[in-house]
């Protein structure tokens, strides 16, 4: 099937398939402002092995908006792998620094990587042995990665149930454009049972 990419400028490209990437850019205080926060080439605040922002020992920072390194000076990927490992540390030394306990230094621990190709298809890469699967059973374990993760059993239902329904209308189609799920009903369905966290 043949497509027409318009570019900003007018030009056009024709095209079988297009592919986007797209950077992350992270968005923190000014470095030149009240905080003065250091950071990196890319925009990311410089953070020491506790997460705690360079020469700011009360601001932590993660995620997109942290340049983080390993102790022997190698750069953390900015993936969500790295940012949820990092949140539990980061969560430990705020409340370690409010109460005067030893705050503790983020180890990051690699544990595989996964990726969508599609609806029905994935790829996981296990951290060891250089065992990779790929197909459905790979997006299915990816799914089920990504459910096991949400903070709260509401969460990991409401995920399911949007992998469940593209899946659905993937095989099916959907009378209307897109499946709608009762929210009302769904929360009836809840009351009186626990929303434990994970």
């Amino acid at each position: 099937l043949q497509k027409r990419l318009v570019l900003e400028d007018g030009r056009q490209l024709d095209a079988d398939l297009v592919l986007w990437t797209a950077g992350q850019e992270p968005v923190v205080p000014p470095s030149k402002g009240v905080y003065g926060l250091p950071l990196a080439k890319a925009g990311q605040t410089v953070v020491d092995p506790f997460m705690r922002v360079r020469r700011h020992s009360h601001i932590f920072a993660l995620g997109d908006a942290a340049f983080s390194t390993e102790p022997d000076g190698t750069r953390l990927p900015a993936t969500a792998q790295v940012a949820f490992q990092a949140a539990d540390y980061v969560g430990w030394n705020v409340w370690a620094s409010i109460n005067k306990r030893p705050l503790l230094p983020f180890k990051y621990q690699h544990l595989g990587d996964m990726m969508a190709l599609g609806l029905q298809d994935g790829a996981v890469a296990f951290p060891i042995g250089g065992i990779t699967l790929d197909g459905p059973a790979a997006s299915l374990l990816r799914k089920a990665a990504y459910v096991y993760r949400q903070p709260t059993t509401d969460h990991a239902v409401k995920v399911g149930l949007g992998f469940l329904t593209k899946q659905v209308e993937a095989i099916f189609g959907s009378p209307k454009g897109k499946i709608a799920f009762n929210k009302k009903s769904y929360a009836n369905d809840l009351k009186g049972s626990t929303k434990t966290m994970k």
